[in-house]
Parts: C-alpha cells; sequence; structure tokens
C-alpha cells in the first residue's frame, strides 16, 4: 500500500499502472465501465498543458488509488477477523477545502 505522499512523487504513468491492478478486484456492477472511463481519462488528460488541469488530474488519480487501496485493506480486514470494522480505521481522505469531491 502507497502512501498519499509516495503517490504524489509517482509519474503519471505508474499511477495509471496503479489505478488499473486495483481496479481488477474492485467490487461493482460497474467495474467494466469504471476500468473503461479510467483508461478514457487518462488518455484525454496525456497531452493536458494547463498545469493547474494536470494537478487536478492526478490528485483525482490518487484519490481513486486511495478508494481502491482502502476497499483492498477493508476487504483483507473482513476476511481475516470476519467480524465488525476495527475503531482505529480513518479515511486517508480528510475533508478539507482543496479536497475533490466525485
Amino acid at each position: 500500500m502507497f502512501t498519499v505522499e509516495q503517490l504524489s512523487g509517482f509519474s503519471s504513468r505508474t499511477l495509471y499502472r496503479i489505478l488499473l491492478k486495483g481496479l481488477k478486484y474492485y467490487p461493482s456492477i460497474n467495474a467494466n465501465e469504471i476500468l473503461v472511463e479510467a483508461k478514457s481519462l487518462f488518455r484525454q488528460n496525456r497531452v493536458v498543458a494547463d498545469e493547474e488541469t494536470r494537478l487536478r488530474e492526478r490528485k483525482k488519480a490518487v484519490i481513486g488509488i486511495n478508494h481502491v487501496q482502502m476497499y483492498n485493506e477493508q476487504s483483507a480486514y473482513l476476511q481475516k477477523n470476519t467480524g465488525t470494522l476495527s475503531k482505529s480505521y480513518e479515511t486517508a481522505n480528510p475533508r478539507d477545502d482543496k479536497f475533490i469531491y466525485f
């Protein structure tokens, strides 16, 4: 699992690969549509010259990766303990002014 600081240091290509690998196991009725949309967005934003837009799209990718990682962590926890969720579990995306909500 990667921290937000580690993810922000990765290249866009690495973020893309991490997100696609994580989406393979993401349970959703629309899993295929989510995967296609992620690929499409990365292709569209590959040639973005505007720095602000590029940073915003990278932040969305990092949030998506964090979401997938949180699912994987909770899934592993539930498989291991078959009980309730841990009380110490906190989201990797705290509410702040610069946070992008979907």
